[in-house]
């Protein structure tokens, strides 16, 4: 699978086309090429903490709401590592090569999810439920536990509430 790390420019060209904005002719196709290769599982289009701060510097709630919720799209939630967990494992590597006895590699992902995994934090945000939620079948509990977790990521990155 290819990674392609997009530019908040170009983030923000493919949400104009996606809403009959596009500056350039061509930016429809690329839209519905990067789509077709993201659903295929040929391409990954993940975001960035960067993506997040940019995003949220956009002045108008639509237009952010309407950039972000392409962005999540098109990125499927994927994130890329945050920059100082990328900059220790490669030093970790650097330095297990020069040490292969004395040094162990933490575990590391460069892509993840969400805001959590680009920021490098946890954020303790997690759904606890009540005993009387035990009556809820256990797919519907992780279907509702998906949407809500979508609806703040979606705020998160586009600085607008579900409810406006």
């Amino acid at each position: 699978m290819k990674v392609i790390y997009l530019d908040q420019n170009h983030w923000i060209e493919l949400s104009r086309a996606a809403h009959g904005q596009a500056s350039r002719t061509e930016t429809l196709s690329v839209l519905d090429t990067l789509c077709k290769a993201r659903v295929s599982g040929r391409a990954s289009l993940p975001l960035s903490l960067a993506h997040y701060i940019e995003t949220l510097k956009q002045q108008t709630p639509n237009r952010r709401t309407r950039l972000a919720t392409l962005m999540l799209e098109l990125s499927g939630g994927m994130t890329v590592a945050s920059l100082q967990m990328v900059v220790r494992h490669e030093i970790e590597v650097a330095l297990q090569r020069c040490f292969p006895s004395r040094v162990v590699l933490e575990p590391f992902e460069f892509l993840g999810s969400g805001l959590r995994h680009t920021a490098g934090k946890n954020f303790g945000f997690r759904l606890e439920w009540p005993l009387e939620a035990n009556d809820i079948p256990a797919p519907q509990r992780t279907a509702f536990e998906r949407l809500v977790l979508a609806m703040a990521e979606h705020s998160l990155l586009s600085g607008v509430l579900p409810t406006g």
